[in-house]
């Protein structure tokens, strides 16, 4: 391997002027004549070359306008925040839904599947009979009052007057009914 020659400074002003193209013509028959002297010199010259093609032209740093680079790089900050802010909007709202139909689905159970159900399960109900040989009297939650003949039965549950106004009659009565528009009352009798 042979050595090479270190380029001295003039020659490697000349080399970059050559290749920023602005070299003038005594320049460059220096320059020419410096690689003609010996293969060496062409070597180091296409290598100089080679590394400048290859790599970037370096830019002056008064060409630069820092201020429209800070503008231009504050955009794409700001560009990168919106984006950001639209995507948390985004799922947000998915989230509100998603809970929106949870709250709605806890809210419908708690309004009609539970109280049915609970409702259900605290029905009791009250049965009066009238002995053999007498009448009975009976006066319901709501106000109605009903004779019951002998040996007949009248039925009921606890929430007779709140959820419905429904008896079930055995046998024979006479009924006082007391108004309500908004709770029909109804008799049921065996034959039904």
């Amino acid at each position: 391997m042979q050595k090479l020659n270190i380029i001295p400074k003039e020659i490697q002003l000349r080399i970059v002027d050559f290749l920023e193209g602005t070299i003038n013509d005594q320049e460059l028959s220096l320059l020419n004549q410096w690689i003609c002297e010996n293969d060496q010199n062409l070597n180091q010259f296409n290598a100089f070359k080679s590394v400048w093609l290859l790599s970037e032209k370096s830019i002056p740093v008064n060409t630069v306008n820092s201020e429209a680079a800070l503008i231009k790089i504050k955009e794409n900050l700001n560009q990168e925040k919106v984006r950001h802010l639209r995507q948390f909007w985004h799922f947000l709202r998915i989230a509100a839904s998603w809970l929106l139909f949870f709250i709605i689905g806890v809210t419908v159970s708690l309004i009609f599947v539970k109280p049915y159900q609970v409702k259900k399960a605290q029905q009791k109900y009250i049965n009066v009979t009238a002995p053999l040989g007498a009448k009975s009297l009976v006066d319901l939650p709501d106000g109605t009052t009903v004779w019951l003949n002998a040996g007949s039965k009248i039925t009921y549950n606890n929430t007779y007057g709140i959820l419905n106004r429904e008896v079930r009659l055995s046998g024979e009565a006479y009924f006082s009914v007391s108004a309500n528009k908004k709770i029909p009352f109804l008799v049921r009798t065996s034959d039904v």
